[in-house]
């Protein structure tokens, strides 16, 4: 029923009458998959997926991207009764977002229901994508100000405005310093970039103003810390 998070610490007894403490943690082993195309079939690579409790509060949400296949694991959930979806921006605001649900609609009392109990394993199959919806990819490279990539730099996408809502996951950059987001094709969006630097604290870079549209060109963020 649980997974044990990963832990690496050994644990030595002196003495075959000692003891010792051993702290770990444990979470509930539920799975659930889906794949998300468009109506012919191409998949979309790094969609961020949202498992939304349809209790509020019963749940913290899991999130995922989808790989380059349009494949999607969301793992570590518990049982319970779910939706999922995604984020996608209001059309007449720069600042909101709103959710887009399997099987494709808009409306939260139409979405298809998840249940998953203890341990379960869920296939959902394919989340298709209406016409109405493009997506594109941004990609990216976080660099220190010496070109040196940054791994595991925090990456946050929001809606274009100023007080904008984030789209949710966070993602972490890779060893090369890259990160990817699918976003909605004719919306602005920004970036922003933070870094933890001891002993000078976070360092941050932004980048505003990103119309998604074709062929978008990769960006490179630097943080400095102001």
């Amino acid at each position: 029923m649980y997974a044990e998070e990963l832990w690496t610490d050994q644990v030595e007894l002196k003495d075959t009458r000692g003891c010792a403490v051993a702290d770990f943690s444990v979470s509930f082993n539920g799975r659930v998959s889906a794949r998300v195309i468009t109506r012919d079939g191409t998949p979309i690579a790094h969609v961020a997926l949202k498992l939304i409790a349809t209790t509020d509060g019963a749940y913290p949400e899991r999130v995922a991207q989808t790989d380059a296949l349009g494949r999607v694991v969301l793992e570590h959930v518990p049982p319970g009764r779910f939706v999922l979806g995604f984020d996608v921006p209001v059309s007449g605001s720069d600042s909101r977002v709103t959710q887009f649900y399997l099987p494709g609609t808009s409306d939260r009392a139409e979405a298809r229901p998840v249940r998953v109990g203890p341990s379960d394993t869920i296939a959902v199959g394919d989340f298709v994508i209406p016409d109405t919806m493009r997506f594109v990819t941004m990609t990216g490279t976080v660099q220190y100000p010496d070109g040196k990539a940054v791994e595991g730099a925090s990456v946050y996408l929001k809606v274009g405005g100023a007080d904008s809502s984030w789209i949710e996951p966070i993602i972490r950059t890779q060893s090369d310093g890259r990160f990817a987001f699918a976003l909605l094709e004719e919306h602005e969006y920004r970036l922003l970039v933070e870094v933890f630097a001891p002993p000078q604290g976070i360092a941050r870079a932004e980048l505003t103003g990103i119309l998604a549209g074709p062929n978008m060109k990769p960006v490179v963020l630097i943080p400095i810390r102001k």
